[in-house]
C-alpha cells in the first residue's frame, strides 16, 4: 500500500464523528479485552489543519492482542504496514484506505507505555494551548511544501517541534505562549 505525499488541509468538523464510528467498530472486534481507543493526530484536535487521515490509538495490555486479530481487522479494510514498524517498533500500524487514499491509521501500543503517553500528551497539549496549534498548522504547511514527494523526510522534519513541546508539557510549560 502506497503512502502519498502529505497534503494539509483546514480541520474539517466530521473528523470526530469519522473517529467515533471506526471507535465503535473498533471496540466490537476487541470485545473482551482490554482496550482504550483514543483519537490522535491532527484530526484529533480541535482547528488544526491537517492530513485528512483519522489517526486513532489503540492501546493494548500486549501486542500480541493485536495479532490474534489481524484477518478480522482486514476485514474492516485494514492492511498491515510492517515497513512503518521499524521505526516504531513498540507500535503495530495498520491503514485503511477508500478509493485509493488513506482514510484511517490505526496504532497499536501497550497502554501506558512512553510511545502511549507521549502521543496523548502531545494530542492534549495541542488541545489547550492555540498559540500552539497555530505553529504547529504553519510548521506543518511548510514542511509539506518542502518535502512534497519525501513523506519522511516530512515526518522527520516535524519530530523536533513535537519532542519539544511533549518535553515542555512534561515540564508544565509552554513555549509558545
Amino acid at each position: 500500500m502506497k503512502i502519498d505525499a502529505p497534503v494539509i488541509v483546514p480541520y474539517d468538523s466530521r473528523w470526530p464523528d469519522l473517529f467515533a464510528q471506526e471507535r465503535e467498530a473498533l471496540l466490537r472486534l476487541f470485545t473482551g479485552t482490554t482496550v482504550e481507543i483514543e483519537h490522535i493526530g491532527s484530526t484529533a484536535v480541535p482547528n488544526l489543519g491537517g492530513e485528512p487521515v483519522i489517526d486513532i490509538f489503540l492501546g493494548v495490555l500486549e501486542l500480541k492482542e493485536v495479532q490474534k486479530r489481524v484477518l478480522a481487522l482486514e476485514e474492516m479494510g485494514y492492511r498491515s504496514m510492517p515497513e512503518l514498524e521499524s521505526q516504531n517498533p513498540e507500535c503495530r500500524i495498520f491503514a485503511k484506505e477508500t478509493a485509493g487514499q488513506h482514510t484511517h491509521h490505526l496504532h497499536v501500543v501497550e497502554i501506558r507505555s512512553e510511545f502511549w503517553r507521549h502521543y496523548l500528551l502531545f494530542r492534549d497539549y495541542l488541545k489547550a494551548h492555540e498559540t500552539v496549534i497555530q505553529q504547529y498548522y504553519e510548521l506543518k504547511v511548510q514542511l509539506a511544501r518542502r518535502f512534497k514527494n519525501d513523506r519522511n523526510a516530512y515526518a522527520e522534519a516535524k519530530s523536533a517541534f513535537i519532542k519539544r513541546i511533549v518535553s515542555e508539557a512534561e515540564q508544565g510549560l509552554c513555549p509558545f505562549c
